[in-house]
């Protein structure tokens, strides 16, 4: 019965149950990390490249803030409260033009929910 069609079982000499096919792949290319070490590879701190732009509601003494930051694959635009550190929004992108294109998008929400920029 076993191997049938429509059966939804594997017979054991089936190529797809054999375990002796399987090819494990690496995960990470970090050569100390297992799953139970409890190490992790740091990840680097963002570089800030350019402060884009700063807001703030008259009734709160939260500033949000706006960067641009370098990234493996470009530009990264990251926003959210202080200096970024706690973060509201990002988004990488292979261009600092489109990343300035979102955090210009960003300003605008935030002008239109009444934050007002503050020009230093």
């Amino acid at each position: 019965m076993s191997g049938e069609a429509g059966s939804g079982r594997l017979s054991p000499n089936s190529e797809q149950a054999s375990v002796s096919s399987f090819q494990p792949t690496t995960m990470t290319r970090d050569d100390s990390y297992t799953p139970f070490s409890g190490r992790h590879r740091e990840l680097p701190t963002p570089v800030l490249v350019q402060r884009l732009w700063r807001a703030q509601k008259s009734s709160s003494i939260s500033v949000l803030s706006c960067g641009l930051y370098l990234h493996p694959i470009g530009f990264e635009a990251r926003c959210g409260y202080g200096n970024e550190e706690d973060l509201l929004m990002s988004q990488v992108e292979r261009t600092r033009d489109a990343a300035k294109a979102h955090a210009d998008a960003w300003l605008a929400t935030a002008i239109r929910r009444g934050f007002a920029e503050i020009r230093d």
